[in-house]
């Protein structure tokens, strides 16, 4: 294997990706240069015509925030999401700043690029350390004749809410858009005192006073007196304002995938939301050598209230006035369209097919999919892209990601097995996982099979219904038996799958299940001679025990033994555990809160408590179950994981070859905890002090697995500062190691994010029968306009696409999994 350092990477794609290069020039503008001002970040999207486009983009930061690095990065894309240039505006000199004004002076920055074919360009705006915008002020101008500006902000713990932001008082400006709903509610809040009136108008001169006081107004405006297909426009006479508008910036319903899509002038807006999403993905990379032949699927959307039809062709090379046709040739690549023409009724999809064939190993070519609506309304355009396939495996110390490139662009992983959650692998090593809402098994001989009959089994002994897999988990007896937990409602049933996928059997898990019901998994030493251990968390609805933290809420916390009697399944009745547990955070990290050998169940926990104790974390709990007496012990307290009442900071325990339990005390961007039990097999007889897992690193989601030599592997997500992004903190995953009789090592960051600021990884590790270290992850940044490039996150949604890589020396190196790494 060779090994590719991750800053060599990340150079070489730059290299290939930028195809335009931004220039920077410092300036400043006064402010009666600008006809708008804008207090957020999010994107902006240009319907561009063939020739260059040009964008200067003006920033100015808040005097009063001088403890943060306000740097703005700018990447413009094609219609296809190729990135053609970037820019970056710097923090503002502090030395510079004149201390008596609330803004500092403007700088600017100028992308251009040439435009060979029509289409919408977007120019996606971050902000390091701001993730809402509100540190800067910025506005920008263009030759590009219509454009949209989408509000959309970082990511938010609450209802989401794309407010308008506008900060230039002292210059009256418009904020047109295209309302999506017959009644629509504009709430204007911090106007200037002197307004005293907003006008809203559509399109045909119709208006509407809306009477302001103290700044703020809340109305509703209907369609009765405006035309619901045109453009509104709020005139304000002060451009200082939040505008929450409904079926704009905020919607109850997902009857229309939404964007908080807007424009300071009428003839500068354009309807892009119909459009949105007209052809996915962006852009495809196929690995291929000579001989290769295959279909790509790109799907088709109308995400308009009327029909379209949509004219399809095939394109070697972007042009001014493009001529497609429906077969193509370029270099030794053939490639044929399935359809010419697609006709898409409101918010439906359909599916067209790119096959190829590869005639000769000059592969490294591009085909573009042209789309065109309603004989050019509106056109848009994806890439396929070939390139030769890699005939060997490449490893990293580190690996980069980029915006607006998938694992598939950066690194060639093109997995044939199905993507899902992360494997699980039973006592013969046979890998095991959750896709597409189906349990599946890779068998020896045939390769992945989904467990046939797994839901009609379910429906047939515990009633008809929507049946589901709510959690990724799964785990198995000394027989091989594979066992995941199903839901119907609040119905919990446990299912145990033998006989190479071939046997099912199901039993009901007493009590209300809604909430989130874990099962032990392997990880590394627990023998599982019996069938998993579950613990139940289910949530009290009270309160929080402290009303300034709304992480802190009690459940329930139950312990359910599983058991085989004459050959069959039993689940015994819960045994209560605690009543003020902390809860679950199930989504990232795959704590182990339970862990089995030698006939007894050890578990940990940590517990919700009154601020008035003043507590430096979760008081954190563990007690062990002997199956043979059927005895719980009682509760030995560990140590506290920071902060206190945090459900983020959800403790993992594993258990050693000796017998030795190793507890993890988690925490929410503080140091993790760290303790072992003094006894093997005993939570009761005392523990060694709790000491800092990574002191001065701020960790959150414990993933941790233990090795055939009893090393302890740890992944988490860390807060770094000035690390990728210079000046500013954005999240990365570290691995670290700690081996018998030695210290923690120094956490060593593998996987960067594309974008600064927050980010989560959705990451779970899991490791095989040989030692073998696998982690999933699903890459999530903050930036709402962003996530909304794919449309199943446009109005909520996990993750950009899952990724799956294994180490095999444990954690120095990591690759991208293939299907003959299962075998």
């Amino acid at each position: 294997m060779r090994e590719v350092q991750g800053d060599l990477t990340v150079v070489a794609i730059i290299v290939l990706v930028l195809l335009a290069v931004a220039v920077f020039f410092p300036a400043q503008a006064r402010g009666d240069d600008w006809t708008f001002g804008i207090q957020t970040g999010g994107a902006v999207y240009f319907d561009a015509e063939p020739g260059p486009l040009e964008i200067t983009v003006w920033k100015r930061d808040q005097v009063a925030r001088r403890d943060w690095n306000q740097t703005m990065r700018l990447t413009l894309v094609s219609p296809d999401r190729q990135i053609v240039a970037e820019a970056v505006i710097p923090d503002f000199p502090t030395e510079r700043m004149d201390r008596s004004r609330e803004w500092s002076d403007a700088q600017s920055v100028t992308l251009s690029v040439d435009v060979p074919m029509k289409g919408v360009y977007m120019m996606l705006v971050t902000i390091d350390n701001d993730s809402y915008g509100r540190g800067i002020l910025w506005t920008f101008t263009t030759n590009a004749q219509r454009y949209v500006i989408d509000s959309g902000m970082g990511h938010v713990d609450g209802t989401r809410n794309e407010e308008i932001v506008l900060a230039l008082p002292e210059v009256p400006g418009d904020v047109c858009f295209q309302p999506t709903r017959a009644v629509t509610r504009i709430q204007l809040t911090g106007m200037p005192q002197s307004v005293s009136q907003v006008i809203v108008s559509d399109s045909n001169g119709r208006e509407t006073r809306l009477p302001v006081a103290g700044g703020n107004t809340n109305h509703v405006v209907v369609a009765g007196s405006h035309t619901l297909d045109r453009t509104w426009c709020l005139h304000l006479p002060a451009q200082q304002v939040r505008a929450s508008i409904e079926g704009v910036t905020h919607w109850n319903d997902e009857s229309m995938v939404r964007l908080p899509l807007w424009s300071p002038g009428r003839d500068t807006y354009f309807d892009l939301l119909p459009y949105r999403w007209l052809v996915t993905p962006y852009h495809v990379t196929e690995y291929v050598e000579s001989g290769s032949t295959g279909n790509v699927e790109f799907t088709l959307f109308n995400n308009g209230p009327k029909s379209i039809d949509v004219s399809l062709s095939l394109l070697t090379q972007l042009c001014a006035e493009p001529v497609g046709e429906a077969q193509v040739q370029v270099g030794g690549v053939e490639a044929t369209l399935s359809t010419s023409s697609v006709t898409l009724a409101p918010q439906t999809e359909a599916t067209v097919t790119v096959a190829y064939q590869v005639s000769g190993d000059d592969t490294s070519q591009q085909v573009h999919l042209l789309a065109v609506v309603d004989e050019g309304a509106y056109q848009t355009y994806s890439t396929l892209i070939f390139e030769p396939q890699a005939k060997e495996r490449v490893t990293y110390k580190e690996l980069q990601l980029r915006p607006f490139l998938s694992e598939r662009d950066l690194f060639g992983y093109a997995p044939t097995y199905p993507v899902g959650t992360e494997p699980y692998f039973d006592p013969d090593n046979v890998p095991w996982l959750i896709a597409e809402g189906q349990l599946w098994r890779r068998d020896p001989d045939i390769g992945w099979a989904r467990v046939a009959g797994l839901f009609e089994t379910l429906a047939a002994q515990h009633g008809p219904g929507d049946w589901s897999l709510p959690s990724s988990r799964i785990g198995f007896d000394a027989s091989g038996a594979a066992y995941v937990v199903a839901r119907k409602g609040q119905q919990g049933v446990l299912v145990r799958v033998a006989g190479n996928g071939s046997q099912i059997q199901t039993a009901e898990i007493p009590g209300d299940s809604r909430g989130h019901v874990i099962l032990e998994t392997f990880s590394g030493h627990n023998d599982q001679a019996q069938p998993p251990a579950i613990l139940r968390y289910t949530s009290l609805g009270l309160p929080p025990r402290d009303p300034n933290n709304k992480w802190g809420v009690d459940h329930r916390l139950e312990l359910i033994i599983p058991r085989i009697e004459g050959g069959e399944l039993v689940v015994a009745e819960p045994i209560v555990i605690s009543e003020h547990c902390i809860g679950m955070a199930d989504h990232t990290g795959l704590t182990s809160p339970v862990t089995s050998k030698d006939g007894k169940v050890h578990l940990i926990w940590g517990e919700t408590s009154d601020p008035a104790a003043r507590h430096t974390g979760v008081p954190t709990f563990v007690a062990t179950y002997d199956l043979n007496a059927g005895t719980l012990s009682d509760p030995t307290l560990v140590g506290y994981a920071p902060p206190a009442n945090d459900v983020h900071n959800v403790p993992s325990l594993v258990i050693d070859s000796q017998g030795y339990l190793h507890a993890i005390l988690g925490a929410h961007n503080q140091t993790f905890q760290y303790a072992r039990s003094l006894k093997p097999h005993d939570t009761s007889s005392g523990w060694t002090s709790v000491e800092k897992v990574a002191a001065g690193y701020e960790q959150t989601y414990v993933g941790v697995v233990v090795t055939e030599d009893d090393t302890l592997h740890l992944v988490s997500r860390i807060w770094r500062r000035g690390a990728y992004f210079p000046g500013l903190f954005d999240a990365a995953l570290y691995h670290q190691t700690k081996r018998p009789g030695e210290p923690w090592s120094k956490p060593r960051q593998f996987l960067l994010p594309a974008l600064p600021h927050y980010s989560i990884y959705y990451n779970r590790l899991t490791i095989d029968r040989r030692g073998r270290l696998y982690l999933s992850y699903d890459y999530w940044p903050t930036w709402t306009a962003y996530r909304a490039e794919l449309r199943s996150l446009a109005p909520a949604g996990i993750g950009m696409g899952r990724a799956l890589l294994a180490s095999d020396d444990g954690g120095i190196h990591w690759y991208f999994v293939e299907d003959d790494d299962f075998r």
